[in-house]
């Protein structure tokens, strides 16, 4: 489930909680590449800190790496960042990762367990 979407000066933060499903992230992400500010950001946060399951199958996790490397052609050098606290959720997300290395994008992604490491990573 969506809780916000918040655009930062030089990126935006999504908040989810619950469960987190395919057509939460299509939403978010829509919204997200529609805005125009999306041309000139240089992060996204993907905070799942709230979120106690993860319902993607293979497919999703392909359609979603191919819309975002869509995406990247469009927006350079970006850093996806997913912040997670259960550690469970940490195969779920690498799925996602797996399909999105396949493709040729400027784009880095990274998983953390902490705010602070997170912060550390992404350009201020």
């Amino acid at each position: 489930m969506i809780d916000n979407v918040k655009w930062e000066e030089n990126g935006v933060k999504v908040k989810y909680s619950k469960i987190f499903t395919f057509n939460d992230n299509l939403d978010s992400m829509s919204e997200i590449y529609c805005d125009s500010r999306s041309n000139k950001m240089k992060y996204v946060i993907l905070d799942l800190s709230d979120v106690n399951k993860i319902s993607l199958n293979d497919d999703d996790y392909r359609v979603l790496a191919g819309y975002d490397f869509i995406a990247s052609k469009r927006i350079d050098n970006l850093k996806l960042a997913i912040l997670i606290d259960d550690p469970h959720l940490e195969e779920d997300n690498n799925k996602f990762f797996r399909y999105f290395q396949k493709y040729d994008t400027s784009w880095e992604c990274k998983i953390f367990f902490n705010m602070d490491e997170l912060n550390n990573w992404i350009p201020t």
